[in-house]
Formats: structure tokens, C-alpha cells, sequence
């Protein structure tokens, strides 16, 4: 069986969503099919080309696990702004949309590509050609533009939402990664149930277990003491990540420190802010290269949220912090998937995007907590990871999927 997988990041880019797309195409690639993966040069998380790739048209290699990648021109967004990421969401669209119109006609498509227009183009060749599609739903649009508030989101959501509509009913399956993304699209896609699937994201355990090496390392790297309580957020440093709201929180909070991992587009200006406001307390590490040793440094890992954004995405972040086994506070909605999580899992707590004041609140609470409580709070937050959104429990669903509408 012939398997196309057209994913918008893909490795070396250390995005989830790549990670799951490149497992998808070994696994498929395992199971004897024949497996090509449509994707971009790779630019995340900085958003700049990676050093050793040189942007083409198209670029043809073959992966050590036995498919091969078509590499696709699409304009680069080193910050984020509307315009810079629609020029490398419609490029990627186009150029993904060509490569599938001129490759062996596949038996079945999966898509994991950017929102709506990319992924309406992946549709459009789908359609063309006859060609099963699997779509899989990371984050709501355009929901999520319009709870960023970005300029003109207002008026064009309804176009977006009914060309979304198009998309997805052209779709033979829709893999949505929560429950409550699958009902929204139910209720407002008009899927049919029969088509929409839940299948969590997910992320390899191993290499999780603790290391209390690694994370003395990290904290001796930014000068904080083992007794200090350390507070880290690592993942993506970007406009809507609202990291910047935590740094804000540490000011307002004593004797805190709080440890930044990650690159992005907001990099820069976090690093301003932070020297403002508490430069001896609030560290960086950019370049992020040990994942589990700077996690297990800390006491606390903290998700921030804007706005209504917790109720329109689900940041991958979640999974390695829960399989870090350490304690989560987060900002978002009490009816989003992060706090629905957070609290089936007993892994922390969340307070509101609405006001600064309840972040500075939800440190100082977690602070007062014993260190025994913290610990319970982490070890829950582990065990919910390792029954729920694993590569073991994950991939095995979706690649079933996959291959059954292939046949």
C-alpha cells in the first residue's frame, strides 16, 4: 500500500507534532508499506532554516527508517506575525499539494499540516485524486486566531470556519486529539460521528525516568541552589506561548526563580522583560537540549495561557511535563482539555488567564505545598501520561486508522 503523510513540521524540527508524524511514517514504513512524507525545510523553533539544509523547490532523501521525504519550498516566519505565518501556511499548501499531484497516486493521505488553507489544498488533491484522507485536528480555527485577537481574525472567521467545514466533510476520517475537540467539530463541522476519531498526542517514555544528576546539572549551569524553588516553563517562546505573563509573576513573587527553555519568536522581548523585572531570578536556557534534566530541576512547571486560547488548543508541552513527574500550574479556562487534564490526573492546579494576580497566587499555593504533596502531585500526573499518551497506547490507534481506509 502506497501511504502519503503530509505533515507541516517534521524532524529535525523538536515539535511534537513532528515527532508523531515521523513515528506514523516508521511504524506504516514497519508494517510493510511503502511510506512518503510531504514536508517543509525545517525552521522550527526559531524560525529560521536549520544549519545543513539549503531551501529548494524540492528536495528528495530517503530516512534511515525506510521512507522517504519530499522537502517542500515554503516561506520562513521568524516572527509571529498574521501575515508571516499565512505566507508559510498558503506556500507550504501549494508546493505539499503539488508534490502529492505529481507523486504514484497513493492508497490513503494523513494529514497533519497547517490549518485550513495548507490543509485545503491537501483536501483539493485529495479529492482530485480520489485518495482516502485522514486528518488530524491539533488545534481549533479559526477559534484559536480569533482568541489570540490578532487583527482582522474578527472578520474573516466565518470564511475560515466554512472552508474548514469543506475540509473536514471531504475527510474519510477526522483524528481529533481530545474528546472535546471531537465534539466541536461534531456539533460545529457537522461531521459525522462515524468519522471522527480521538486519538491523544503522545511522546516516547523513554528517557523519562528520573535523573537527579541531570537536574542538579541544570541548576548548577544558572547558578540556583538546590534549596531554591525553581519554577521552569519550557517549550516554544512564542507570541501566543504568554510567557511573558509568568515573567511578570515572578516580580511579584519573592525568592522565587524561574528557568526559561525553549527558542521562539518572543525570545528576545522575554529576555527584555525579564531583565527589567527580576534579571537575578529568571533564567534561560536557549538552546534547549536536555528535555528530562531541565524539567527534573524543577519544583514546579508552569503552562501559561492567554485569553480564551486554553479552550482552542492543547499544548503538547503537557505530555513531557506530566511524564517528567513533576507538579503543573496552569493558566487556562476551567473548561479547557489543560484543566480537564490537570484534574483527572491530580497532577496540579490551574488558575485564570483573566487576571495576572492569580498566577502570582497559584505560585505562592504551590510554594505553601509539602514537598510530599508535590511529589504525589507529579508521580499522578506520570502514571495519567503513561496510560493515556504514550507511543505504545497512541500510535498502534492511529496507524489503524490509517491503514484501514488505505485497503
Amino acid at each position: 500500500m502506497r501511504v502519503a503523510v503530509v505533515s507541516c513540521v517534521f524532524p529535525p524540527e523538536p515539535v511534537v507534532s513532528s515527532r508523531t508524524s515521523f513515528d506514523v511514517a516508521r511504524e506504516m514504513s514497519a508494517r510493510g508499506h511503502q511510506v512518503t512524507v510531504v514536508a517543509p525545510f525545517p525552521s522550527r523553533p526559531a524560525g529560521r532554516l536549520r544549519k545543513g539544509f539549503h531551501r529548494r523547490l524540492f528536495t528528495r532523501e530517503q530516512a534511515a527508517a525506510g521512507f522517504s521525504v519530499i522537502r517542500c519550498f515554503s516561506f520562513l516566519s521568524p516572527r509571529s506575525l498574521l501575515v508571516s505565518r499565512l505566507a508559510e501556511n498558503m506556500s507550504f499548501g501549494i508546493t505539499s499539494a503539488l508534490a502529492l499531484a505529481f507523486t504514484p497516486r497513493p492508497d490513503v493521505i494523513y494529514a497533519n499540516t497547517w490549518p485550513i488553507f495548507a490543509g485545503a489544498m491537501t483536501a483539493f488533491v485529495a479529492s482530485l485524486r480520489r485518495v482516502p484522507l485522514v486528518i488530524s485536528v491539533q488545534d481549533l480555527y479559526p477559534e484559536s486566531l480569533t482568541s489570540q485577537r490578532r487583527p482582522l481574525t474578527g472578520a474573516i472567521a466565518r470564511p475560515l470556519l466554512a472552508l474548514d467545514r469543506w475540509i473536514v466533510r471531504r475527510a474519510s476520517a477526522v483524528v481529533a486529539i481530545s474528546e472535546r475537540f471531537a465534539e466541536h467539530y461534531r456539533r460545529t463541522r457537522s461531521v459525522d460521528p462515524s468519522r471522527i476519531h480521538v486519538v491523544a498526542n503522545w511522546l516516547s517514555a523513554d528517557g523519562t525516568d528520573e535523573n537527579a544528576e541531570a537536574a542538579q546539572a541544570c541548576r548548577h549551569r544558572h547558578s540556583v541552589p538546590s534549596e531554591t524553588f525553581l519554577l521552569v516553563y519550557a517549550g516554544n517562546v512564542g507570541a501566543s506561548a504568554a510567557v511573558d505573563s509568568v515573567i511578570e509573576a515572578i516580580g511579584a513573587t519573592e525568592g522565587v526563580h524561574l528557568l526559561i527553555a525553549g527558542e521562539g519568536a518572543a525570545l528576545d522581548q522575554c529576555r527584555q522583560l525579564a531583565a527589567d523585572v527580576a534579571p537575578d531570578r529568571i533564567h534561560f536556557e536557549s538552546p534547549w537540549t536536555d528535555t528530562m534534566g531541565v524539567l527534573h530541576a524543577a519544583d514546579v512547571v508552569v503552562l501559561p495561557t492567554s485569553g480564551q486560547q486554553s479552550t482552542t488548543s492543547v499544548p503538547s508541552k503537557l505530555i513531557s511535563y506530566l511524564l517528567a513527574a513533576r507538579p503543573v500550574l496552569a493558566v487556562a479556562e476551567n473548561n479547557s482539555d489543560i484543566a480537564v487534564t490537570i484534574h483527572n490526573s491530580g497532577s496540579g492546579m490551574t488558575v485564570s488567564p483573566h487576571n495576572l494576580r492569580t498566577l502570582t497566587d497559584g505560585i505562592e499555593e504551590m510554594i505553601r505545598l509539602a514537598d510530599e504533596e508535590r511529589r504525589r502531585m507529579g508521580q499522578a500526573g506520570r502514571a495519567w501520561a503513561l496510560a493515556h499518551a504514550t507511543t505504545e497506547v497512541c500510535l498502534p490507534r492511529l496507524v489503524d486508522i490509517i491503514e484501514g481506509l488505505g485497503r
